[in-house]
C-alpha cells in the first residue's frame, strides 16, 4: 500500500515539467481531477480550471458544473466552462 508521502513525491515529480507554465486543468468534478486541483494549488502552480458540460445527465450535469465552479472560486483560480451537445445518434465515445 502506498503512503501519502510517496504519492505526494510522485505527483511533484510528474508535475515538475509544468512548474513554470500556465496550466489549464480539465476538471470533471470527479475525485481525481478535484484532488489534482488541490495539489496544483498546494504547490503554487499557475493554473485555471476548465469544465465541459454536455448536459447528458440533466440536473446532475448542472450540479457537476456548479461544483467545479465552486472549486475554482474556493481555490482562487479562473474558471472556464463550455456547453455543448453531442450527436446522440452515435455512441458517446465516438
Amino acid at each position: 500500500m502506498f503512503k501519502i508521502k510517496e504519492i505526494e513525491i510522485a505527483l511533484q515529480e510528474a508535475l515538475f515539467v509544468y512548474r513554470d507554465k500556465r496550466v489549464l486543468l480539465a476538471c470533471s468534478g470527479g475525485i481525481d481531477s478535484v484532488v489534482l486541483a488541490h495539489v496544483l494549488k498546494k504547490y503554487n502552480y499557475d493554473f485555471g480550471i476548465a469544465h465541459m458540460n454536455y448536459g447528458l445527465r440533466g440536473k446532475e450535469s448542472q450540479k457537476d458544473e456548479e461544483c467545479v465552479a465552486d472549486l475554482a472560486r474556493d481555490l482562487g483560480v479562473e474558471f472556464h466552462v463550455k456547453h455543448a451537445k453531442l450527436n446522440t445518434s452515435k455512441s458517446i465515445q465516438e
